[in-house]
């Protein structure tokens, strides 16, 4: 029998693969798309490397990039599914999908570069600002409900969303290019 110590110890680390596998799901899901024209095969060849990802979860390293450990299982799926379906008309040598594979990583790494530069130029805005993105981003709350909720007209904080937006935008493009040099 378990001791509750290992119970949430297992529990954790479930809780921390299903979080894990949540927030790489969209780009694992395009990897795959990338090479598997039929949709129906990507979703079966998600759902075999989410269930390789989670009878191997013992073997990640927490703190290394499980995006990365991911799509190279999906790639061994997608390989495997190329074996079975011979007669698919598509098919990417090993050398095109180590290029894509490689292209999404670094896309990842500059998704992530951009992420902390917008959260530094979120950190810019004055408090008035950054409440109206915090309410109308992370809250998810309509223009329309938001406008009522502050008490302005809707266009005027459109303008204002539009303003912030353009200071967001210029605010993370000088930090790229000072990044960059």
């Amino acid at each position: 029998m378990e001791s509750m110590g290992q119970e949430s110890s297992k529990d954790s680390r479930h809780t921390e693969y299903i979080r894990l596998l949540m927030a790489n799901r969209h780009l694992i899901l395009t990897y795959i798309l990338m090479l598997v024209p039929s949709v129906p095969d990507a979703e079966d060849i998600l759902q075999d490397t989410a269930a390789v990802l989670w009878e191997k979860f013992d073997q990640y390293e927490p703190g290394t990039d499980f995006a990365s450990w991911a799509v190279t299982i999906a790639r061994y799926k997608i390989m495997h599914l190329q074996r079975e379906k011979s007669n698919t008309r598509i098919k990417f040598s090993s050398s095109t999908i180590d290029a894509i594979s490689e292209h999404l990583s670094s896309r990842k790494e500059q998704d992530e570069l951009s992420s902390e530069l917008l959260h530094k130029c979120l950190n810019r805005l004055n408090d008035k600002d950054r409440k109206l993105i915090t309410m109308r981003y992370q809250l998810n709350i309509s223009i329309k409900e938001l406008a009522k909720r502050i008490d302005r007209p809707v266009q005027g904080l459109y303008s204002t969303l539009t303003r912030i937006h353009a200071f967001l935008i210029a605010c993370v493009q000088r930090n790229q290019q000072e990044e960059l040099s």
